[in-house]
């Protein structure tokens, strides 16, 4: 992969062939749950696209891969495929929704966090929203960081979301309670009643 990434020819043929079909099939199991496209790309479309993505930076995605972490080659491109096409599908489904315009459910708490309608209160209330998205951000596990955007930012429903990452919905309950565990010592540490 490496003399691939560093420009041989004969080597980065070989990495197409082995790497293309496991993106092929990663982005077709996930097209078929939904009906056979995302927004206007199909599979051809989307299978050429996250190859890019892969080979953005110099290969960077892809130099980050570390055997030693136990996962194949293979098994690490599908995991990065699927992370591409859950981010994929979520701009897609803002877009649909007007461009991502509309609040998070936190952003709308925000307004309302302070004690009454002047700016000083809403600014407040701003701030406590974006220094808590930061705690969770450093606090969680990237799983966690895609069951916070889609399960709270994107109103996902624990199986959509599961399904959308690959996992049992079990794993998405889990992620929510550390979610809401997270949020409430924040808080508490913060001096917000929660209930």
């Amino acid at each position: 992969m490496r003399r691939a990434l560093d420009g041989h020819r004969g080597a980065m043929r070989m990495l197409v062939r082995r790497l293309v079909p496991v993106i092929r099939a990663r982005v077709s199991a996930y097209l078929n749950r939904r009906g056979g496209r995302l927004g206007h790309h199909d599979i051809d479309d989307l299978t050429q696209e996250i190859w890019l993505t892969l080979m953005e930076r110099d290969g960077h995605l892809l130099r980050s891969y570390d055997a030693e972490r136990g996962k194949s080659l293979e098994g690490y491109v599908g995991l990065c495929c699927r992370r591409e096409l859950w981010r994929r599908n979520r701009a897609h489904n803002a877009e649909r929704r007007g461009g991502g315009q509309d609040d998070a459910p936190l952003e709308a708490a925000a307004r309302t966090a302070g004690d009454g309608p002047d700016p000083e209160s809403l600014a407040m209330g701003r701030d406590l929203l974006d220094s808590l998205q930061d705690h969770l951000k450093r606090n969680l596990a990237e799983r966690g960081r895609l069951v916070l955007a889609a399960v709270y930012e994107d109103h996902r429903s624990p199986a959509e979301t599961a399904e959308l990452m690959g996992v049992r919905q079990q794993v998405v309950y889990n992620w929510m309670h550390k979610i809401r565990t997270l949020t409430r010592e924040y808080l508490g540490q913060a001096g917000v009643a929660t209930p």
